[in-house]
């Protein structure tokens, strides 16, 4: 009676145990699934961060590219400029050689009106006199 009390209490056990064991083959089954699942998301993840790296990668290639044109602008700017400064400096000279020549020209001309001016009196002067002498 005792062995067979024993063998149904060894048979109820390995039930229970058969039991747990399904319970814990389930449970880690659901956990394998889940983890997968994550492992899933996780590579998506990384897959979707590696593609912003390279977007942002792409970008800021483009900026630097951007930067050195507008560098390369700015310099030829400042050539363009500092030539325009050269110009307008020499524009500035002739202006003034100009001026000072004009002011040469009018002292000339004031000069060479007074001198016709004076020219003009003695020639009237002579001809009034020719003209008295020619009516004596």
């Amino acid at each position: 009676a005792a062995a067979a009390l024993n063998s149904s209490l060894a048979g109820s056990e390995r039930l229970s145990i058969a039991k747990q064991l399904s319970a814990t083959t389930s449970t880690v089954s659901e956990v394998s699934q889940q983890q997968g699942t994550q492992s899933t998301t996780v590579s998506g993840q990384v897959s979707s961060l590696t593609s912003a790296d390279v977007s942002l990668q792409a970008r800021a290639t483009q900026i630097s590219n951007l930067a050195k044109t507008i560098s390369t602008q700015a310099s030829t700017n400042t050539v363009a400029d500092t030539s325009l400064d050269t110009r307008v400096s020499s524009l500035a000279e002739q202006v003034e050689d100009n001026n000072d020549a004009a002011a040469r020209n009018s002292s000339v001309a004031s000069a060479q009106r007074a001198s016709l001016s004076s020219g003009l009196s003695t020639t009237t002067s002579t001809v009034v006199a020719v003209s008295q002498q020619q009516g004596t």
